[in-house]
């Protein structure tokens, strides 16, 4: 928001008090104005100008506010436009998941594992890109015995995580080691996930 000067002096110079998509207030002064204050030699074109933006019907310079109302009712509409969109396409990820489901009389607990698994292993989506990797690896001991994990995460571009963790328990008791896996797909604002638990002996 402007300070009370900064106002008074836009509506001496004739200026246009507006708010830009980011919520930033901006004087934009008349050309005349303009000219008159840069060093002589100076090219003004680099300066948007009341002018310009006032004759600018397709917005070539930008989206201006002449009211701070009217940029949060924007603002408002955009992001409600970008929860629908984020709706909707939970919605359809959810009915391609649906469709992926095993066939009515096929549900024995193998086959749901087998499909819980692909659903971590095909997501994110293809046309999601990596933008980073971490890994690290832990020991600790319990009633159970010696456990050691490592866990490495992958982030792509569209907000998603997927998680792959693998754990070795060596039982206390001398028997045969067990292993379990854990691959998800969590996303970076909601820890809700899509998860699968296998185990293998």
């Amino acid at each position: 928001m402007p300070t009370d000067s900064q106002f008074m002096k836009c509506q001496e110079v004739h200026g246009l008090s507006v708010w830009d998509t980011r919520g930033w207030w901006r004087c934009l002064f008349p050309k005349s104005v303009v000219q008159k204050n840069l060093p002589a030699g100076q090219d003004a074109s680099g300066v948007l100008t009341r002018e310009q933006v006032e004759q600018d019907r397709a917005h070539r310079h930008g989206l201006f506010f002449p009211d701070y109302t009217g940029y949060l009712s924007w603002r408002s509409h955009m992001l409600s436009l970008a929860r629908q969109r984020r709706e909707q396409e939970e919605k359809s990820r959810a009915a391609q998941e649906r469709k992926a489901l095993p066939a009515a009389g096929t549900n024995a607990p193998e086959d749901v594992m087998s499909w819980t698994q692909q659903l971590a292993e095909r997501a994110p989506t293809s046309s999601a890109h990596v933008v980073g990797t971490s890994k690290y690896t832990t020991y600790s001991y319990s009633d159970r015995g010696h456990e050691h994990i490592t866990e490495s995460k992958t982030y792509y571009d569209d907000g998603t995580v997927s998680i792959n963790s693998e754990k070795k328990i060596t039982p206390a008791d001398g028997s045969e080691p067990v292993y379990e896996t854990i691959n998800k797909v969590v996303n970076r604002d909601d820890e809700s996930s899509k998860d699968g638990w296998f185990w293998r002996k």
